[in-house]
């Protein structure tokens, strides 16, 4: 597949003006144009676009979709994007919401848990101090609302939004923002530098494949792919695990992930008072452009290009950091039993952070956690707990304490 094909800017598309591509460069660190692109090897391309607040552009189907549905109220639908033990997420094409169905009616009470944990969180990292929040390279995806089978102000106007007959609505639903797939340009460069060669020989039909176009990250900082080989039966790019080697081999800055994943973690303890268990961390993308306009482009524009300022564009995305999944966490008491609660969730959830046999990386990881923390904890006793949390995490380890990655 041609990567500038990929990657071409379409002149039917909406074109950016000088002011709006002041405003795109504002939030990315990192723009790639066509030319570039199609002059850098899968290897190099990644090394930019998995670098956090990266822009690219791209006229995928997904994004082409998505461009028509935003401006069709027709085309506005939605479709399956994830599922996990307690509800199947759904998104709306053309927008940046997502809904989060139960799976059976029992679901429901833990939907609602999710929707609370998850309001909380967004709620601790919104209101961090200035100093913290400049510092942090981290998303939160926003909850807008929770719904009840009796919302007829959602129903009356999404119903008929889902697909077929067999999703139950109207039903209890967690609306969120929704955290957009890595666009085709990275999908494809993901599939030419690190999965199997019988993927590669059928990379554009591999490519289609519906579940393939909501790629996701995973950043598995204490897990290397020989633990769990590849091959042409188990790869899909939805939720694609990137290991510590393959960050290696393409020589992103890792330092900064486990950096990023200390700071979450510490927040989600120490001011949110959770264990944060089975919480994700991902790489994923957001639509341009929907900030505010500089003030000259305003006293320039006209009734008929002002608007344009406002949308969301699907074609121009960046790529950042997130974290997600808040249904499984809980509260801890800050004693001996919370103690064991936080080493339980740390090595038994999915291998995100780093091992502490890994000096270099576990020394930014605990430096910066603790850093985090002792924002939050005002007392000795508390001083004390945090250190204890990591000798222990360290001790378990070592003594044989097997988490999710063995």
């Amino acid at each position: 597949m041609d990567r500038r094909k990929e990657m071409r800017t379409d002149d039917s598309a909406i074109s950016l003006t000088d002011s709006l591509k002041s405003l795109y460069l504002g939030i990315s660190q990192y723009i790639i144009g066509d030319q570039e692109m199609n002059e850098l090897s899968p290897v190099a391309l990644l090394n930019r676009m998995l670098s956090t607040k990266s822009g690219i552009s791209t006229s995928s189907s997904l994004a082409e979709e998505s461009q028509r549905a935003r401006d069709d109220a027709q085309k506005k639908m939605f479709h399956p994007v994830g599922d996990g033990q307690c509800g199947t997420v759904y998104a709306l094409r053309g927008t940046t919401m997502v809904v989060k169905l139960p799976n059976n009616p029992q679901k429901s009470d833990e939907l609602f848990r999710d929707f609370q944990m998850h309001l909380t969180i967004q709620n601790a990292f919104n209101t961090l101090p200035e100093k913290l929040r400049a510092s942090y390279n981290i998303n939160v995806p926003g909850v807008k609302v929770w719904v009840d089978p009796h919302s007829d102000h959602f129903w009356t106007e999404h119903a008929s939004m889902f697909p077929g007959t067999g999703v139950p609505v109207p039903n209890y639903d967690l609306v969120s923002e929704r955290i957009y797939p890595l666009p085709l340009p990275v999908r494809s460069a993901i599939v030419d530098a690190l999965c199997p060669k019988e993927i590669q020989k059928q990379k554009t039909e591999f490519l289609a494949r519906s579940d393939n176009k909501d790629c996701l990250v995973r950043i598995y900082l204490r897990r290397h792919s020989r633990d769990t080989p590849m091959t042409a039966g188990n790869v899909r790019l939805r939720n694609f695990p990137l290991h510590l080697d393959q960050m290696q081999f393409l020589k992103l800055d890792v330092k900064m992930f486990a950096r990023t994943m200390a700071q979450a973690l510490a927040v989600l303890h120490w001011k949110v008072g959770v264990d944060a268990n089975d919480v994700e961390f991902v790489l994923g993308s957001t639509p341009q452009i929907s900030l505010k306009p500089p003030g000259d482009a305003m006293r320039t524009a006209t009734k008929d290009t002002a608007a344009r300022y406002y949308i969301t564009d699907f074609k121009h995305r960046t790529i950042s950091m997130w974290v997600l999944d808040f249904n499984q966490c809980k509260k801890f008491e800050k004693n001996m039993v919370g103690l064991k609660q936080l080493v339980d969730g740390f090595w038994w959830n999915d291998p995100y952070y780093p091992h502490p046999d890994n000096k270099e990386l576990w020394s930014t990881f605990s430096e910066h956690y603790l850093k985090t923390s002792f924002e939050f904890m005002k007392t000795l006793c508390l001083r004390h707990l945090l250190t204890e949390l990591l000798r222990r995490a360290r001790n378990d380890q070592e003594g044989g304490c097997s988490d999710k990655s063995n």
